[in-house]
């Protein structure tokens, strides 16, 4: 079940991937929304990147990370009700990406995923693990 906090979450995480011609402005939104940033004012998120909507107080940020346009980074599973396959539990799981890492466009960041310093994700990229 969604609560009003996630629902509120969720709203200003859509204002602030709305916002992304003024960087400034969206890193303090995700600062606020529960996004742990070293300096929220030495990363830059391009255009059209979504920081989980739900659980954004999982992500850890530190400074000089690049996420490039469309860029996900996903904190939970979601799973539908009565699933038979992949079980009824919604796994949520902290994310940590290092300092001066980047991000390249349309990548996926998963559950449990850890990018140390200096890493180059791919555009296009799927990433789950340890890096």
């Amino acid at each position: 079940m969604i609560t009003i906090k996630q629902i509120i979450t969720g709203i200003l995480g859509n204002i602030a991937t709305s916002l992304w011609f003024i960087p400034f402005l969206s890193n303090f939104i995700h600062h606020i929304r529960g996004v742990n940033f070293t300096n929220p004012f030495k990363v830059f998120i391009a255009r059209g990147v979504i920081i989980d909507n739900r659980y954004p107080n999982k992500i850890f940020i530190r400074s000089g990370v690049i996420l490039a346009t469309r860029s996900m980074i996903i904190a939970h599973s979601f799973v539908p009700k009565n699933n038979k396959v992949i079980g009824e539990k919604e796994v949520v799981k902290k994310i940590y990406i290092g300092e001066n890492v980047f991000i390249g466009a349309n990548s996926i960041i998963l559950p449990g995923t850890i990018i140390g310093k200096g890493c180059y994700v791919a555009a296009g990229s799927i990433v789950s693990g340890k890096f």
